[in-house]
Formats: C-alpha cells, sequence, structure tokens
C-alpha cells in the first residue's frame, strides 16, 4: 500500500509529467529524425530505436531515479515526521523496500512510455513489423537491471547524506565516473 502510495504521488508531480513528457517528445524527434535522413527514408526498424533514443531516454529516466528517491528518502524530514516514523512498529527494510518498490515502478512506467512512443513512429512510418520480443528484451533485461542498481546505489547515497542536493551531485558524478 505504501509503495502504490508512493507512486502514484510521483507521477501526479509536475516535475515528473515535465520530465517524463519532455523525454518522450524528445525520443520522438529523434527517432523520427533517424528514420528520415537526407534523400531517402530509412525503414525504422526496432534495431534503430533502441541505439541512440534509448541511450537518451535511459539518461533521463537515471535522472527520475535520482530526484525521485531523494525526494522519497527525504520527505518525511522535510514534513517534520521522521520522528513519529522512527517510532513505528514497522522494520526500516519495510520503508525502504516500498521506496524502491515505487522507484522502480516509476522506471518501468517510463520504460513502457518509450516502448509506446517507439511504436507510435513506427507506425507513422508505415511500419508494421513490430518487434516486440526484441523491445521487452532490451528493456527489461538488459536495461533494467543497470536501472535497478541506479535505483539502489541512489537510496544508499541518499540515505547517508543530510541534504538532497548533495546526493545528486554526488550520483551525477558517481554516475558521470562510471560511464
Amino acid at each position: 500500500a505504501l509503495m502504490v502510495h508512493d507512486f502514484t504521488q510521483i507521477i501526479r508531480g509536475w516535475i515528473f509529467l515535465l520530465i517524463t513528457g519532455l523525454g518522450a517528445l524528445g525520443v520522438f524527434f529523434i527517432q523520427l529524425n533517424i528514420s528520415q535522413t537526407g534523400d531517402f527514408n530509412l525503414l525504422p526498424l526496432t534495431r534503430l530505436f533502441l541505439g541512440a533514443p534509448l541511450i537518451m531516454f535511459s539518461l533521463l529516466v537515471t535522472l527520475t531515479t535520482f530526484i525521485f528517491s531523494g525526494q522519497l528518502i527525504h520527505r518525511a524530514k522535510q514534513h517534520k515526521m521522521n520522528l513519529m516514523l522512527d517510532v513505528t512498529p514497522s522494520e526500516n527494510w519495510q520503508w525502504l523496500s516500498a521506496k524502491v518498490g515505487a522507484i522502480t515502478l516509476i522506471q518501468i512506467l517510463q520504460l513502457l512510455i518509450f516502448l509506446c512512443t517507439s511504436l507510435l513512429i513506427q507506425a507513422l512510418n508505415g511500419y508494421h513489423t513490430w518487434e516486440l520480443d526484441l523491445y521487452c528484451f532490451h528493456l527489461f533485461v538488459l536495461v533494467m537491471p543497470t536501472l535497478f542498481v541506479w535505483n539502489v546505489t541512489s537510496y544508499f547515497v541518499h540515505s547517508l547524506l543530510p541534504n538532497i542536493f548533495l546526493g545528486l551531485f554526488f550520483l551525477a558524478c558517481l554516475w558521470l565516473g562510471g560511464s
């Protein structure tokens, strides 16, 4: 119940809608440019969409992971409820697993938005040979585990650092150093 509450609270926020909407529009225009180059038009194949557009969109998913994991970790302290949460009979791992699960649902939702945007571009270009197995394998078997590792890492960093912006800076440096 807590995971669903955190998930719905995040997706109703204007920051999530803005970042995801701009990301979807960016992917839309990148994919539109990939399929229409110069004198000839390329078929909008699935493998073209799983290249540069997915790298850009997974960067946005990682950014939203950093932002919203920090927001969930520091929310109780911002509302002066952290002491009340400490005396509840719930274990700390229950609170933390609900927050990690909410961000994982956010990541899955954003990957599904990428999938729908890609299929929309393929349909608009008249290409109806959709390789859903390739999309699902690439998004949920190859990309999702990396996003989950960043999810857990961001909770670890935000739990250690007292300021959300300091945590974002440290995670950005960690991400740039790892890539």
